[in-house]
């Protein structure tokens, strides 16, 4: 017995990580639409600031949800793909040194 999988139907999105869930470009587009200042001014230029190439402290960590929080849009994008529940999780336990 085969099912058709039924993408026309609300889902849930048990485990999404907010770090890379949002792209740089969604978080200018959304800080441009409410008129909040963001440290860089191209997406490139805000993922130097929000990227990480290694090992930080927890609230150097922290602090890179500062901009993402400002303009969260993920609600939106998941909205939009017909989800109805996203639980959006934040790793730092694994990223301190």
């Amino acid at each position: 017995m085969t099912q058709t999988p039924a993408f026309d139907k609300p889902k849930v999105e048990l485990h999404v990580h907010l770090d890379g869930a949002i792209k740089p470009e969604t978080i200018l587009y959304y800080g441009r639409r409410r008129g909040i200042t963001l440290p860089a001014n191209t997406a490139e230029g805000l993922l130097n600031v929000i990227g990480m190439d290694k090992l930080l402290t927890l609230l150097d960590f922290l602090a890179k949800f500062d901009y993402y929080m400002l303009v969260i849009a993920a609600g939106t994008r998941l909205q939009g793909q017909g989800l109805v529940h996203p639980v959006l999780h934040a790793p730092p336990a694994q990223l301190v040194p």
